[in-house]
């Protein structure tokens, strides 16, 4: 009696176990936002904030229950507004592609759920477009009207965010950041900068699909 008790609460404990083994999840969704760039300048240039927009295509994976990877593959717009004297105006847009690879981390057990995404971002500059309106030549600075050197940028990306489960989906909100590495202006610019790395930070909102489901029906 006393082993057919014993195996019965070892199958009890098997089952279980097995209950709650987690199956990894795979999630697509889109993502649409607004960002405020400046540049990080040595010599340090006076900026104003520069307002850019983007969006692109999510994947994430859940290998565990709480953690992740997040790639997306978007269109963001980066670059500087310089503060200058009245009449004076030099801005310039930057355009890239950009691939972040992030480490997904999730707290929380209801469908709302605090959300953390930080990892290495690839950027890509496709095109660029300078603003300048001066009231004399004088206020032309040595960088205007110069090449970028470094089209492809090495950066990190870091988020913090919140998360609601549908029935139509997954909603997520955003703050995100953006940390250039790599600068854009190098040696054949005669080393305008020692610095020149873009700076990012703004806001997304994503919709997510569970591929499980589409697997399923």
């Amino acid at each position: 009696m006393k082993k057919i008790l014993l195996l019965c609460i070892v199958f009890s404990f098997m089952r279980l176990e097995a209950q709650e083994k987690f199956q990894p999840k795979n999630f697509v969704g889109i993502n649409l936002g607004a960002s405020a760039s400046k540049m990080n300048f040595n010599p340090v240039v006076e900026q104003d904030i520069n307002i850019g927009y983007g969006g692109g295509f999510i994947f994430k994976h859940f290998s565990e229950k709480t953690l992740g990877l997040q790639v997306e593959l978007n269109f963001t717009q980066k670059g500087w507004a310089e503060k200058l004297e009245a009449n004076n105006i030099y801005s310039r847009r930057l355009n890239y592609i950009e691939l972040p690879c992030m480490t997904h981390v999730e707290v929380g057990k209801s469908n709302k759920r605090l959300f953390l995404n930080v990892g290495p971002c690839f950027s890509l500059m496709f095109s660029d477009k300078e603003k300048i309106s001066l009231e004399d030549e004088k206020g032309l600075e040595k960088h205007y009207q110069v090449k970028i050197d470094n089209k492809l940028e090495f950066g990190a990306a870091f988020g913090i965010g919140l998360t609601r489960s549908t029935s139509y989906g997954e909603l997520q909100f955003e703050i995100r950041g953006n940390q250039g590495i790599t600068g854009i202006f190098g040696n054949k610019s005669n080393n305008l900068f020692s610095f020149s790395q873009n700076q990012q930070v703004g806001v997304k909102i994503a919709y997510f699909y569970n591929l499980g489901k589409i697997i399923k029906s």
